[in-house]
């Protein structure tokens, strides 16, 4: 039995419909007191029991349920705490009112933050509004030295990080990202753990000067593989110079693939500590001169940084709002991806049929949704025949829709097509004509234009030569893909992000997206870093691998071949080269 009372679906609908409302770009831009409970900004947490007490809410009750009903609301979702009610996503829309801030609230939420101390509290350098201080006659003799060029590249890399790292007060948020970011870049921690165990106040007793200690105690440091490949480059040996310094590369390569698979990239307060942590190293780079030949990389990559904190935000948007109701109901009718997947309030069992799943109701579309979105899908944008097609077919009139071809692919978002006028007001007009609730799932549609693009390190294609020269001239002649997709989500859509998608094809002659595995960011680039890093030239075969590829092939009859025509060893040694003995790497004399 359930922990409360069952909450019924359309007591549901109206606790999410009214609750999104208070949060919604319609209304939070112009609420002064509801700009002022989220912060100030609209995108801050406000507690559960404030937006109860508030009169449109009082009906609902308990205050279990009404969280059990937030949890299925795809704008708003309940904090970790399971105190609080906050956006998914930030605030776009500009605000118009002052919010009211409680100065006092504030204050004693401030002193009340739970695991924070004096010390947390103290400013770290990441702020915002964090500023250099000017630079002492002592500090500058120290930079000249430290960064000077008659240094290596690597060597001033070392001292910039090692540096950066001693004068920034770093969280366990800033440290985890600032630590994975250097590492993506090319360096290594923790290089000179083994000193011993003496102390700076130790070294400083055997006579040693700041820099011979601060060398001696530095945490990170480049990789050998790296300072290799930049001294071969030099030397002009470009065989093995398999890394170059490119710090735009690197930032943009970090932010849009290391960050997203390594943290919590859908938030939108993790986006921008890791975009501080790397701005703030470039302006401490640029600040005290460690590489004035490179000032113009620098500034590129701290605009990659301001580039990705205004834009992750909206691809993390487009995540989780892809692939759209429209694609979903294709999905739903032509069991794909999101076939069975809708749970309803029969689900739960004979005899419940009041009851409700708390979290499994209202994911995915009912038959009846999927239907609707679909017949107005094609009634907006299909042809006359087509629409025909499909209303003959979901009517058992006509011949069934089938899936005429499926394929993964990459696609790179060309532009959107907000949906017209005449559109916008054709869904109101059905909403409020022919669906007496509304139907609150039916959403205005556009059109999501699109490209193909190669998806990086896939997989070689074992289908046939002619079936992929069939489908690249295919898709030389239909370059673009078109999708409908909701109005909020194209509005968040930049030209330039990419999909890693699932794309099927109708017999009606319409392409939909039956699952999206993974987003790209416009500045997406992969880099081969951590390859190249692990990469190790492989040594000759072991007496072990030697002995079974001799059984294999004495199997397979192909050894007595080999013998009786005389040919060449082919990989293996001559007359007593299969010894059990140790294997040796020196040249044959």
């Amino acid at each position: 039995m359930p922990e409360h009372p069952a909450t019924p679906p359309e007591r549901t609908a109206e606790i999410i419909r009214q609750v999104e409302y208070y949060f919604s770009d319609v209304n939070l831009p112009h609420d002064a007191h509801m700009l002022g409970l989220t912060g100030g900004d609209g995108n801050g947490p406000v507690s559960l029991s404030q937006i109860m007490s508030f009169r449109k809410m009082k009906p609902f009750r308990p205050k279990t349920a009404v969280r059990e009903a937030l949890r299925q609301s795809k704008f708003v979702e309940i904090t970790r705490d399971n105190q609080h009610v906050k956006r998914r996503y930030p605030l776009m829309v500009p605000i118009s009112v002052k919010p009211e801030l409680n100065v006092a609230r504030v204050k004693k939420a401030e002193n009340l933050a739970k695991g924070l101390t004096k010390k947390m509290l103290e400013p770290t350098g990441f702020e915002i509004n964090a500023t250099q201080g000017p630079i002492s006659p002592e500090q500058h003799r120290q930079d000249c030295d430290r960064y000077s060029t008659d240094l290596s590249f690597p060597d001033r890399l070392e001292n910039l990080v090692n540096d950066f790292n001693n004068r920034r007060k770093m969280h366990q948020d800033t440290r985890a990202i600032f630590e994975k970011f250097v590492i993506s870049g090319g360096l290594e921690c923790n290089t000179r753990a083994f000193q011993g165990g003496a102390s700076k106040k130790d070294m400083k007793k055997q006579g040693l000067d700041k820099e011979e200690i601060a060398m001696l105690t530095a945490y990170y440091g480049v990789s050998e593989e790296v300072k290799e490949a930049l001294w071969a480059a030099d030397d002009g040996d470009l065989d093995k110079a398999l890394w170059e310094v490119d710090f735009e590369t690197v930032a943009k390569a970090f932010l849009s693939s290391e960050f997203m698979e390594c943290f919590d990239w859908h938030n939108t307060a993790q986006i921008r500590t890791a975009c501080l942590v790397l701005y703030n190293f470039y302006q401490y780079a640029i600040y005290h001169s460690a590489f004035p030949d490179h000032d113009a990389d620098i500034g590129a990559a701290q605009a990659a940084c301001i580039l990705a904190e205004n834009e992750l935000p909206k691809l993390a948007f487009v995540d989780q709002a892809l692939p759209g109701d429209f694609n979903a109901a294709c999905s739903t009718l032509m069991r794909g991806y999101y076939a069975d997947v809708h749970r309803s309030a029969a689900s739960a069992g004979p005899g419940l049929d009041d009851d409700w799943t708390k979290v499994g109701y209202n994911m995915g579309l009912s038959m009846e949704q999927a239907t609707t979105i679909f017949k107005l899908g094609i009634a907006a944008y299909g042809t006359e025949q087509q629409y025909l097609q499909a209303a003959a077919a979901l009517n058992d009139g006509g011949n069934a829709i089938t899936t005429v071809s499926e394929e993964q692919l990459g696609l790179e978002i060309v532009r959107v097509e907000l949906p017209t006028q005449d559109v916008t007001s054709f869904y109101s007009e059905a909403r409020d004509r022919f669906f007496e609730d509304g139907k609150r799932y039916v959403l205005s549609m556009g059109k999501l234009v699109c490209k193909r693009w190669e998806l990086p390190f896939a997989p070689q294609s074992d289908l046939p030569p002619h079936v992929v020269e069939a489908r690249k001239a295919a898709a030389a002649v239909n370059s673009e893909i078109q999708f409908l997709v909701e109005e909020e989500t194209l509005k968040r859509c930049v030209p330039g992000m990419k999909l890693d998608a699932v794309v099927k094809e109708l017999s009606l002659g319409i392409k939909w997206i039956d699952r999206v595995e993974k987003v790209y960011p416009t500045f997406f680039i992969a880099l081969l870093n951590d390859r190249v890093r692990e990469w190790h030239e492989p040594g000759p075969p072991k007496p072990c691998m030697m002995r079974q590829n001799m059984q294999k092939l004495a199997k397979s009859g192909a050894l007595e071949a080999i013998m009786a025509g005389g040919s060449g060893t082919d990989g293996f040694e001559g007359e007593g080269g299969m010894d059990d003995g140790d294997y040796s790497d020196e040249d044959p004399k």
